[in-house]
């Protein structure tokens, strides 16, 4: 049973991140659910004009067959004037019409066209069914289960691919067996009788196979048809999760549960979408009750079509027992499975594309918002709040906060904004951090600082004086320095091409640095001083120079916990140049 929900308005709310799929899809269904989101303005205005394409077609098709019957009539009337008059009683059988309707060019000419409108019409249609599965992100993380060991049938899998689509299959005839549309009458009739839970009309169908059918109900809106896409999914799962599928051995609480499920899903995206859940909420809730008395008295399906007022009881809900063939041919089956495939892959690669950029930029966001604050607590540290640290969110990205500083950030309150970069969320240490004037004349830092480059202790304070410049750089060179006089240095080549050495050149009087180094700290920061002032746009100076300027005196390169004898050529405290510039 389905719920049209024209009129509803919607707007806005994306549903929880999708979470791993690796546990068999009978044990974890809602794992294989897709995540729908609410569709922009521009996907929205693309599922709309789908469903015009839709209401033209039909046009199309209604005046093509409305042609075709006219001829129709027409060569009956033919064929009964040409009936000699001396026989009243011959009577025009249908083989008769027939081979003189396949002998009318006219005819064959209005067939053609008629045919061709047909297909126009589920063009469209199902064109429609792909413009709103990828406006609302409606595939299925896994869209073929056959073979897939996480399918409980494995490779015997008896459910076909995920593939929604356009189906005239909607009512059986009673005299002829065929399946046809609805007439308005019977439409009528199934609206009343489902009144008890609101009323309504069916307007989708999965079978035990797995195939999906959406008739002419399921076309009212963007909203209407993304929910029973949606809803239908919730059955495609559960037929996964159950191998060869659903059959009349099974009980009816099998088949009244996973109805129950599907409602629920399609009430949480309701809610998603801003709409009301209310119609679905009372269907699962029907549901719910219906299955547990089933499980609770076992009752079976004759016992069940003899309640009076059950929904469902006639087999014919959303879920079908009895697997009936797709009204699709083979190869269109094929080509909308490859366009379907496709649409997700694309989709899903988008999705991933925009949650990178979102990532992104909440980093950058709270990047500057911790350049503010460090800018804050640095020249009022009574300003700051444990509260307000505690409350700050997490980033994505652990070096974040490097790079370019935010512009505007004073030099003496680099270190601060580097702590809270670096997770420090403890107000008393931040406060101890910051008990000194901020700069008097703030500058703006071009070069990256590297994470860990800055001892989280300890570190030198580098106060500027008049004239001195670039002393973020020295602070890194400086940070390099300690990193390569400790036990186990990590320094790399991208951290020596992290350095901006055009503002280094700009310091001065920078010498007094290394009154607090150890001896190993000043040979590398000196090293890395002359290196940096003989420095040349084109040129290239690599973890080589901290390499052999940490080599102790006589003992060779401490460098990596190796040791490296001393060569003739190889000075042992500042090393060769030759391995350490290239060009």
């Amino acid at each position: 049973m389905k719920f049209l929900l024209a009129g509803i308005i919607f707007s806005a709310s994306p549903l929880n991140a999708q979470v791993g799929v690796n546990c068999a899809v009978i044990d974890c269904p809602s794992n294989f659910m897709p995540q729908p989101v609410p569709p922009s303005a521009a996907a929205r205005l693309k599922v709309l004009s789908a469903l015009a394409d839709i209401k033209i077609a039909e046009i199309g098709e209604n005046d093509a067959a409305d042609d075709l019957e006219k001829r129709a009539k027409q060569i009956k009337t033919e064929l009964a004037e040409n009936i000699p008059w001396y026989k009243p009683w011959a009577i025009i059988t249908d083989d008769a019409i027939k081979a003189a309707e396949l002998s009318d060019p006219e005819y064959l000419r209005r067939m053609v066209k008629h045919q061709s409108a047909v297909a126009t019409n589920y063009k469209a249609h199902n064109e429609a069914v792909l413009e709103a599965s990828k406006a609302f992100q409606l595939f299925p993380p896994v869209t073929d289960f056959t073979g897939d060991p996480r399918a409980s049938g494995g490779a015997n899998m008896v459910a076909k691919p995920w593939l929604p689509h356009y189906s005239r299959h909607e009512k059986r005839d009673a005299i002829t067996g065929q399946w046809r549309k609805r007439n308005s009458g019977e439409l009528a009739k199934e609206q009343s009788d489902n009144a008890v839970v609101g009323g309504g009309v069916k307007a989708a169908y999965t079978r035990g196979n797995g195939v999906m059918e959406f008739y002419d109900q399921a076309f009212a809106s963007p909203e209407n048809l993304a929910i029973l896409i949606y809803h239908e999914t919730s059955h495609w799962v559960d037929i996964a999760g159950k191998s060869g599928g659903f059959t009349l051995k099974d009980p009816p609480s099998v088949s009244f549960r996973t109805e129950q499920h599907a409602y629920e899903r399609a009430a949480q995206f309701a809610v998603q979408l801003g709409g009301d859940p209310t119609p679905h909420l009372k269907m699962a809730a029907q549901f719910r009750i219906q299955a547990y008395e089933c499980e609770t008295k076992n009752l079976t399906w004759p016992q069940v079509i003899l309640i009076p007022r059950w929904i469902g009881k006639d087999r014919s809900g959303s879920l079908a027992l009895v697997p009936a063939e797709s009204e699709i041919s083979p190869g269109h089956e094929a080509l909308l499975q490859k366009k379907f495939t496709e649409a997700g892959a694309k989709a899903a690669a988008q999705a991933r594309k925009q949650v990178e950029i979102d990532k992104k930029e909440h980093d950058e966001r709270l990047r500057n918002a911790l350049a503010e604050l460090a800018q804050r607590y640095c020249t009022d540290p009574g300003s700051m709040s444990q509260a307000e640290l505690d409350a700050l969110p997490k980033s994505y990205n652990s070096d974040f906060y490097l790079g370019k500083i935010p512009p505007g950030l004073s030099t003496d309150c680099v270190n601060l904004y580097l702590f809270l970069g670096m997770g420090e969320r403890n107000a008393e240490t931040l406060r101890s951090m910051s008990a000194r004037p901020a700069a008097a004349q703030p500058i703006k830092p071009s070069a990256p600082l590297p994470s860990g480059l800055i001892p989280p202790s300890g570190a030198i304070e580098v106060h500027p004086r008049p004239g001195e410049v670039g002393l973020p750089e020295i602070a890194h060179l400086y940070g390099i320095a300690r990193r390569a006089c400790v036990p186990n240095p990590a320094v790399t080549d991208q951290d020596m091409a992290s350095v901006d050495w055009t503002e280094f050149q700009k310091a001065k009087n920078v010498e007094r640095v290394v009154d607090k180094m150890s001896p190993c700290e000043r040979r590398v920061f000196m090293r890395l001083l002359e290196l940096g002032r003989a420095w040349t746009p084109g040129t290239v100076i690599g973890a080589d120079a901290v390499r052999e300027a940490a080599a102790e005196p006589g003992s060779g390169a401490r460098f990596g916990g190796g040791s490296v004898p001393p060569t003739p050529d190889h000075d042992p405290v500042w090393g060769k140049i030759s391995p350490i510039i290239r060009r």
